[in-house]
């Protein structure tokens, strides 16, 4: 089986020398990214680091606890690429093991978007952005019960059967290792699913019904496949292997339909372009509509 080639990856830092790095401009709607970011830099063990990416507006509340650093990163506010180019070179840092960012600044609106910073972030960069929708945040606290601190136990990973988009999860093992988190790795049977002619590609097996033989089996081979794809000792991280059947909707809602229904705590995408207006019509739909945090992971 023919693999597409990987690029060359640094392994995480152990936990006590790796950063979570939260980026805020000092609005309300950036602000939702904090808590999140906090959850999981515990979680995680690493040391939470506060960027602020617009001096001009007033600074949003910092982490309380005396063990995580603050760091303010300066820019001219007038510099088009100022806040980008700042978050780009945190994500790039070697310490560096997440970025938390919200979907967009300004404030919490009821209407989904996703904001000119984020998408230009998130069109460059190679490394996790866990995306954080404003208003999903702010719907949840207001309806649900105090609970206990966010955690991502369970992420969902849509798959399109090929090996360029499942070797840019190689990260995304790694980080679920790091948090004790699992993985569902879906393929949608939707109506405009069109299979990839890509080589190494694996496909939907038309037998999905036949649960005593061929599809534990089907369900072994995709994990098998997904190791041989990142070329690399893989972290023992628990797998389940699903498929979606939706004949009536686009890929995209299906994949928020099942992360819906599944409650999973975040749903990782393989950004596979720049984001032209023209691409990555599921990347847009689910980051419009997931009711979860999103997880972006690029290629090359």
């Amino acid at each position: 089986m023919s693999m597409a080639t990987t690029t060359q990856y640094t392994h995480p830092l152990p936990p006590s020398a790796s950063e979570l790095v939260v980026a805020v401009d000092g609005s309300p709607a950036a602000a939702e990214a904090v808590p999140f970011a906090r959850a999981v830099a515990a979680q995680l063990g690493a040391t939470l680091r506060l960027l602020r990416v617009a001096e001009s507006q007033p600074p949003v509340e910092s982490p309380r606890s005396s063990e995580h650093d603050v760091v303010s990163c300066d820019h001219d506010e007038h510099a088009h690429d100022g806040p980008k180019a700042a978050i780009l070179e945190a994500i790039g840092h070697p310490k560096t093991i997440l970025v938390v960012l919200t979907t967009h600044g300004g404030a919490v609106e009821s209407a989904p978007r996703l904001g000119h910073l984020a998408e230009a972030v998130i069109a460059r960069a190679q490394r996790p952005i866990l995306l954080i929708r404003p208003e999903v945040a702010v719907a949840d606290r207001m309806t649900s019960a105090p609970s206990e601190p966010y955690r991502l136990r369970r992420m969902l990973v849509p798959l399109d059967g090929t090996p360029t988009t499942a070797a840019a999860l190689r990260p995304v093992l790694d980080l679920a290792h790091g948090l004790g988190a699992a993985l569902d790795l879906l393929f949608v049977a939707s109506r405009d699913h069109r299979e990839s002619v890509e080589p190494g590609c694996i496909h939907i097996p038309p037998y999905v019904d036949d649960s005593q033989h061929a599809w534990p089996h089907w369900q072994r081979e995709v994990v098998e496949w997904l190791r041989a794809c990142c070329r690399e000792h893989l972290p023992e991280v628990p797998m389940r292997v699903s498929v979606a059947s939706a004949p009536t909707e686009p890929v995209g809602e299906a994949i928020v339909r099942f992360a819906t229904e599944q409650r999973e705590d975040a749903i990782v995408l393989v950004r596979r372009s720049r984001l032209e207006s023209t691409r990555a019509p599921v990347m847009r739909t689910v980051l419009a509509q997931a009711p979860c945090p999103i997880l972006v992971i690029g290629t090359p």
